[in-house]
């Protein structure tokens, strides 16, 4: 499942985790897409809302927060390519997620080095 903000922080997208069995969603603030998945990649669904946020924005009803209903959503029209073209699109976000969370981790890694070096440095252990 894919869950959709649409209250106050319109548009972002994110996925219910697999590993949860239940959940709770509280249908004021957000909603919850089902792709058919003879239709539809998830992935691809997901980051095609990211896009399409801005568009979101511009027909918010707007209040105190501004909010979309799901008159709003239903009424999205999404492109959809050719299944086969879409997990194609999955998988090449799903590696270069994967490469940016590694890259993170190795960021992380040489901070701490570095760090470690100039402490060492300032103490004069070089």
């Amino acid at each position: 499942d894919i869950i959709l903000t649409k209250v106050g922080t319109i548009g972002h997208v994110c996925f219910f985790p697999a590993s949860f069995t239940r959940g709770v969603l509280s249908t004021t603030g957000s909603c919850r897409i089902r792709p058919e998945l003879s239709k539809v990649n998830p992935v691809y669904l997901a980051r095609y809302l990211n896009l399409f946020r801005p568009q979101m924005l511009a027909i918010a009803s707007t209040g105190v927060q501004p909010f979309l209903n799901m008159k709003h959503i239903k009424s999205f029209s999404v492109f959809l390519p050719p299944l086969d073209l879409q997990q194609c699109f999955a998988q090449i976000v799903e590696a270069t997620e994967r490469k940016k969370t590694s890259q993170r981790a190795d960021l992380a890694e040489l901070d701490t080095l570095f760090n470690a070096l100039v402490q060492r440095a300032f103490r004069g252990d070089l």
